[in-house]
This record gives structure tokens, C-alpha cells and sequence, in this order.
């Protein structure tokens, strides 16, 4: 919640005031090590102190963090944020000299140069924005010129401001929740939707699944079938085929039965018996007898 009402504080009291609440950017330092950054760091924004002042157990804040941390209207607002000790934030000379003399440049252009004449650079103005004891706030008292903080208890506007950035916060706080739980009465019934739409596909597949074992079934009852009747039609041609090798082999026992004399004249081809019919002889006497005797056989 204080990280909230901060956040209120810096936009809907010191932003309208052109004050740009936080320190130095770490892209526009040319080249800086991790310990030495440590040591220039705000407790607050944690980027590198801009208008350096510390508590009186040396702790280091931007001028506009700290500020803005006292407009907060919570209980330790008038203690630092780090050890809660009470008192002015002084300025550190030290440190703000040191961080003037490193080298940076501006991402917009190519001017390169010292933290102190960026600070001038067009660019850099605007990055700074309007400093901290140029803008129309009411403060209390001046602290021998350190960082002045604003009158709580006795300006009126400042708590009515704070209030009701604390309320629009809540108001928006109650919105994003109202939002969040229609938007998960939302998912939930999409989520319903799309099981509804999953069981009527997984029914309609399994209907299609069983209607083509159903054909399945019918085809292989048909092919069954077929199976069977082929079967008794080979039976029946086996037997067709028995019964004509029976008939051939009576046929041929009948023949030899007849005990025929062998054929003494010449034996001729059908094709010489067709091309040159004078050469056929007549049977003999007792074949064409028998013949007559046995019509039966032809």
C-alpha cells in the first residue's frame, strides 16, 4: 500500500510540478563498476543519487526520493526509510562532486562529457526536469537550506491531495479486482464452453467409430458369406470334375473291353484326312459290326 501512495504522490503531486522523482539513468554512464555504483546508489529508486543528501547515519537519497517519501503521510515519513532515525537529510557535497566529474553521454545524440555539463545539455534538461526548490510546493520552515519537507500537520491541501490519492487508489485497486474476477467468471465460462463443445465432438466420434465397425462387421459378414458360397461351388465343380473323370475311365474301360484289333492300314493325319480325302480306307468288317450292335457307346 505505501508503495502505492508513493507512486500517487509522485504522479498527482510533484509530476504536475515538473519534478521528475528519481535519480541518474545507468545507460548514460560511460562505464561504472558494481561496488562503485553500490556506494552512489539511492536507498530509495536504487539508481544513482541525483542532488545527493544523507540521513545523519549517512545513508544516500535523491533529494526528490526523499521528498516525495515525506508526502506519504505514513508514521516514519518524518525518519529515514533505511534506520528510522529522525532528523535533516544535509547535502553531500562529496558525493554530488564525484558524481559530476564521471564521464556520460546523452542516448538522444552524440554529446559526450561530464555528469556536470550534462546537466546543461538540452537533453539532460529535460531528463532533469524542474529542481526540487524552484517548484510552488508548500514547506515548512527552511532547515539552515537543506531538503525542506511540507507542512502536514498544518497545510490542509496537501493532506486532502494525499487523501484522495490514497482513495483513487483504492478505487482503483477495487476496479482491477471487480475486473479481475469477471474476467476469471469469463475464463470460467468460456472453459464450460469449450467442454461442451469437447464432449459433443468426442460423442460424435465415437458414434463414427461404432458406425464403421458396424460396416466393418457387415463387410466381413458379406465376405464370409461369399467365402462359403465359393466353397460349395468348388465342391460342386470337384464333383462335376469326379464324376466326368468316372465317366471317361468307364468309357475307356468299355473300349478296351471290345478287344479291337490293332489298325494295319496306314495311320493318317486329320489334316491329311482333310486335305486329301481319297486316302481314307473303310473301316474294318468287325469294328463297324460292333459299332452297330453297341449304339450306346456313341
Amino acid at each position: 500500500m505505501a508503495s502505492g501512495v508513493f507512486k500517487s504522490v509522485c504522479q498527482d503531486i510533484l509530476e504536475p510540478h515538473g519534478v521528475k522523482v528519481g535519480g541518474y539513468r545507468d545507460e548514460i554512464f560511460e562505464k561504472i563498476c558494481e561496488e562503485e555504483r553500490e556506494k552512489l546508489c539511492c536507498q530509495i529508486c536504487y539508481m544513482l543519487a541525483k542532488d545527493a543528501h544523507v540521513c545523519t547515519n549517512k545513508h544516500l537519497f535523491c533529494a526528490s526520493c526523499i521528498y516525495a517519501w515525506s508526502l506519504t503521510s505514513d508514521s516514519n515519513t518524518d525518519r529515514c526509510p533505511v534506520c528510522r532515525v529522525s532528523g535533516t537529510y544535509s547535502s553531500d557535497d562529496i558525493i554530488t562532486s564525484q558524481l559530476n566529474s564521471m564521464p556520460v553521454r546523452c542516448v538522444r545524440c552524440q554529446w559526450k562529457g561530464q555528469l556536470g555539463d550534462y546537466r546543461c545539455h538540452s537533453h539532460g534538461l529535460e531528463d532533469a526536469g524542474v529542481d526540487l526548490r524552484q517548484a510552488h510546493l508548500p514547506t515548512i520552515r527552511s532547515r539552515n537550506g537543506e531538503v525542506v519537507f511540507p507542512d502536514l500537520c498544518s497545510s490542509l491541501d496537501f493532506e486532502r491531495t494525499v487523501e484522495e490519492s490514497r482513495r483513487r487508489h483504492q478505487r482503483n485497486y477495487m476496479n482491477t479486482q471487480l475486473a479481475f474476477i469477471e474476467g476469471q467468471n469469463r475464463l470460467a465460462f468460456l472453459l464450460d464452453m469449450f467442454e461442451e463443445d469437447l464432449q459433443r465432438h468426442r460423442d460424435n466420434l465415437t458414434s463414427l467409430v461404432n458406425l464403421q465397425r458396424r460396416y466393418n462387421r457387415e463387410q466381413l459378414s458379406e465376405i464370409r458369406r461369399f467365402e462359403n458360397e465359393l466353397g460349395e461351388v468348388t465342391v460342386t465343380l470337384n464333383n462335376l470334375i469326379e464324376a466326368v473323370n468316372n465317366d471317361v475311365d468307364d468309357v475307356a474301360h468299355r473300349l478296351r473291353r471290345w478287344e479291337l484289333p490293332p489298325l494295319t492300314s496306314p495311320v493318317y493325319s486329320i489334316s491329311d484326312a482333310i486335305n486329301n480325302p481319297t486316302t481314307l480306307q473303310p473301316a474294318p468288317p468287325l469294328l463297324a459290326g460292333r459299332l452297330r450292335k453297341s449304339p450306346e457307346v456313341l
